[in-house]
Parts: C-alpha cells; structure tokens; sequence
C-alpha cells in the first residue's frame, strides 16, 4: 500500500507538473495559492492539543473553457494527547475545532472545471463538499459541524477538506442570482491516495447533494444568501459493511441586518434527517458577526451549534471567535468555546494563526 501511494503521489505531481507546463508553453498564465495554519487549544484541565496544516493550490487554464485545479494538503500535529476515543480537548461529539489531528497527506482537490454554456459548467475529479455547507458569514466559525454538519459526518464517509472523493458538480445559474448545484460523489470519501479515485457505486454507494441559492450580486443591500438543499445516500456507514440509504433536509441562511461602516449579518443553518437512520438526526446553528471592531477587516462573531443523537445525548456550543488581519496576508483567531453535552459542561479556548499566500 505504501508503495502504491508513492507511486500514486508521482504520477499525480507529475500530471501537475505536465499541466502546468503545458500551460507556460501555450503562454498561459498559472495561479498558486495556499494558506498555512497552526492552532493550540486547551480545555484548561491541563489538556492542550496543537495542530497544523498546509494546502498549496495550482490552477492552470487548459483548453478553451476548462481549468485544471490541484491541491495538496498537509497536517501535522505535536504534542498529542488523545482522550475519550477522539483527539479533542473538550471530548465533545461535534469537535469544537475544525483542524484535522495526525500526520498524513491528502490530495484535496484534482479536477477540471468545463463552462459548457454562459451559465452552465461541470467539474469532474477530486473535489470537496465543504462549498454546501460553509456561507460567507459562517465561515468565521471553527466548529467541525459547520463545515461537515453531524448529520452527515457521523453516519457518512462524506469528502470534506482531510478526506476526498471522486465526483461531478454541475453549476446552473438560472437566472442572475439564482443558481443550482448537484454534486455526485462516490460513496466513500478516504485520505488515502489509493482511494479517492474510486468510483465502486456496487461497493461503496454512491451519496447526492442538490442545492439551491439565491445571492443578490449587489453586496451593499439588505439581501443576503439563501440556501436549501437534499442530499441521499446510498452508501457504506463508518464500522457497517452494507450500504445504507438515508436522506436529510439542509437550509442555510446569511442575512445582513446593518451596514455601513460596521456591517452586522446574521447566520442560520439547519440539517434534519430520521431519528432511527442516523446517529446524529438534527443540527441547528444561529449566529451574528460584526466587522471592523477595534481594526479595520476584522470580525467579531457568536455562534450556537446544537446537534440531537439517536442515543439521547444533545450538545451545544456556544463559540465567541475574534478574527482580526496583523499584515495584509496574516489573520490571528482567538475564540472561547462553551460545551454542553447532556448536562455536562466544558470551557476551551483555541488561538489559530494563518498566512495566506
């Protein structure tokens, strides 16, 4: 297997690099891009966990209409003490930090992105599902659930950005404003490079999920972003060796409610799916972010995740993130989280440093 991914890894750098090439000979321009991030936490109990990760982005214009995006990505964690069953200082079910603990690499994404019409385009390849889930607004916040809400991370191998799957996304804009994504994935994701190839829809299933989005193009109004969507599964569960089906409902909300100089939009999200077929069956999360306190680009946000388990246990967090630019291409985050689960609290505290470049 170890052999495999080598040779795997090779041959993937070297179709980057055969890309790119191509792209320079044809004179045509290639764009980087990447973010390096480190995180401590602590649950002030003595536990403290330390995290890292690396993406480096390369985008390459092919033939007329399509683009080529790879990614890599890298984590990295030191001084690692594992408690109940999962690397999180708060033991908490929803993982109130979104950076991934171990050590491996991931081809995060590999794909082409083809515009077939003005307002229509495909992507196929190694992707990600995060772009479902995460808004403009709550994007601010660290919470896993916001990223890969519950109801699907816990009963589903679901590609988010430490695993991936193969798929196909088609991108319809309707009407200016208005637009549909379906994205059809093979039914597990992995972080094995031997894998995220995969199309096995006999073995592994196969998972959908469609969305509709309106966004108003003009950003300096009282109308946000509105989201609703369905996704299905027919799919391989984690620890199950038979597929399982399963649908769940999502709805996403960003609404400004003030702008000017101190602009204050308001966040909603909601996954609801079968109490009997999923372990985590409904996760709600409402919160606010102002901008521009105390520094000009920064943002002040709260935030409340709240996820239901078949086995009865229910969790809240309550999560207070502060993200405020030191240069032009560095943002430091401190943020306080207030764990609830089942009449048992926790407190942590996390501070994450990115460079973007």
């Amino acid at each position: 297997m170890k052999r495999f991914a080598k040779k795997s890894l090779a041959f993937l750098a070297a179709g980057m690099m055969c890309v790119m090439a191509s792209a320079q000979d044809k004179a045509l321009p290639v764009e980087f891009s990447g973010i390096v991030c480190t995180e401590v936490n602590t649950n002030f109990e003595g536990r403290w966990n330390n995290a890292n990760l690396m993406f480096l982005t390369a985008k390459a214009p092919l033939w007329q209409g399509a683009t080529f995006t790879g990614e890599l990505g890298g984590f990295h964690d030191i001084g690692m003490e594992k408690h109940g069953g999962w690397w999180s200082v708060a033991n908490d079910r929803q993982y109130f930090t979104n950076l991934p603990i171990g050590n491996f690499l991931t081809l995060s994404q590999f794909n082409i992105t083809q515009q077939i019409l003005d307002n229509l385009s495909a992507k196929f390849g190694v992707f990600k599902a995060g772009e479902f889930f995460v808004t403009p607004t709550n994007s601010l916040f660290l919470n896993t659930s916001i990223v890969t809400p519950p109801v699907f991370g816990n009963r589903w191998y679901m590609p988010c950005y430490h695993q991936q799957a193969l798929g196909l996304n088609l991108t319809w804009e309707i009407v200016p404003g208005l637009t549909v994504k379906n994205s059809l994935f093979n039914g597990v994701a992995s972080r094995q490079w031997s894998r995220v190839f995969n199309f096995r829809p006999g073995h592994d299933g196969i998972m959908d999920i469609a969305q509709v989005i309106y966004k108003d193009a003009d950003d300096d109004n009282y109308i946000g972003e509105y989201r609703a969507g369905i996704a299905y599964a027919d799919a391989l569960q984690p620890g199950q060796i038979d597929k399982h089906k399963s649908t769940a409902w999502m709805a996403h909300i960003d609404q400004p409610v003030v702008t000017g100089a101190y602009p204050v939009a308001v966040t909603l999200g909601g996954v609801v799916s079968k109490e009997k077929v999923n372990y985590a069956y409904q996760y709600y999360n409402a919160g606010a972010v102002v901008k521009n306190v105390l520094l000009p680009g920064s943002r002040l946000g709260v935030n409340l995740c709240r996820a239901y388990f078949s086995d009865g246990v229910h969790e809240s967090d309550v999560e207070v993130e502060y993200a405020l630019p030191i240069f032009k291409n560095v943002e430091i985050q401190p943020g306080v989280h207030f764990i609830r689960t089942s009449g048992e609290s926790t407190t942590a505290a996390l501070v994450r440093a990115s460079i973007f470049f």
